[in-house]
């Protein structure tokens, strides 16, 4: 295996290799899809200098990257297959920001990641700032109860 490479995210053409990483990996246990990473990035526009990101490459495929959100958050994917980058994420981030308490929210599936969280002086917090929610139609039918006068339609549209 080659030496994984890192470089600075340029334009969105970086974006669409965060997403194949992204969408390579995914799973109901993931902490991003690939609609989150478009979302995020151009949300709020003109606040690109607040968010410096980087992408680990092994051979030209990502297999990683660090979006820190200054001045003290960090959004992190590693492969588990190279779980061993969580680390070199996780230094790059503490260089880039002077801030002492830092903050990256990951799954409990996200074991690689948790690791090297440990290990890098982080500490886990109980609480819960947000709360992500997935559902599966392979669960069965989904069943909600809507509050008066709101309505539930399929995502293509009416009559689709």
């Amino acid at each position: 295996m080659s030496k994984p490479v890192i470089r600075t995210y340029k334009d969105s053409s970086d974006l669409i290799r965060m997403q194949k990483l992204t969408q390579a990996i995914w799973s109901l246990e993931s902490n991003y899809h690939i609609g989150d990473l478009a979302w995020q990035r151009y949300r709020h526009a003109g606040r690109e200098d607040e968010w410096i990101t980087a992408i680990w490459e092994v051979e030209d495929k990502p297999v990683a990257w660090g979006w820190a959100k200054l001045p003290d958050s960090l959004m992190v994917q590693v492969d588990p297959d190279f779980g061993e980058l969580a680390k070199d994420v996780i230094d790059w981030f503490d260089k880039i920001t002077e801030i002492n308490e830092q903050k990256v929210i990951v799954l409990e599936t996200e074991s690689h990641l948790i690791s090297a969280l440990k290990d890098s002086r982080f500490k886990i917090v109980e609480e819960t700032p947000e709360v992500l929610a997935k559902v599966s139609l392979e669960d069965g039918p989904l069943s909600i109860n809507l509050p008066d006068g709101f309505k539930a339609r399929h995502l293509l549209g009416r009559g689709m």
